[in-house]
């Protein structure tokens, strides 16, 4: 396979960003309480208050946390297997980690900021 030394490179380094950024969102829990905030159109929402999703609604917060759940326990074995195939020529390999890292594309570029 042409390119074993770009996926040992970029691999890894998707595998220990997405462990960092899964872990900050379920494991940093700063004290907090949920708190109402209305917006400038006049709707009242509830804020989460604590954790890496501060600022984030309580909805949108256990999206995210359900999120990082499913990137530490199913997308993080699953980058880690296939590009153990990958790089030792599978087909079936590389095309699942095709399809992993186009989750942690689609999961990261669609989070909000």
């Amino acid at each position: 396979m042409k390119h074993k030394t770009a996926l040992t490179i970029i691999v890894p380094l998707i595998f220990i960003l997405a462990l960092i950024a899964a872990s900050m969102g379920l494991f940093n829990q700063t004290p907090g309480q949920p708190f109402p905030f209305t917006s400038h159109r006049g709707e009242t929402v509830m804020i989460n208050g604590h954790g890496l999703y501060y600022y984030d609604t309580v909805s949108s917060a256990a999206q995210q946390q359900g999120n990082d759940v499913v990137t530490l326990f199913v997308g993080l074995p699953m980058l880690a297997i296939s590009a153990v195939m990958a790089i030792r020529g599978s087909l079936r390999g590389r095309l699942l980690l095709t399809g992993t890292i186009g989750f942690f594309l689609y999961t990261y570029i669609s989070m909000p900021c």
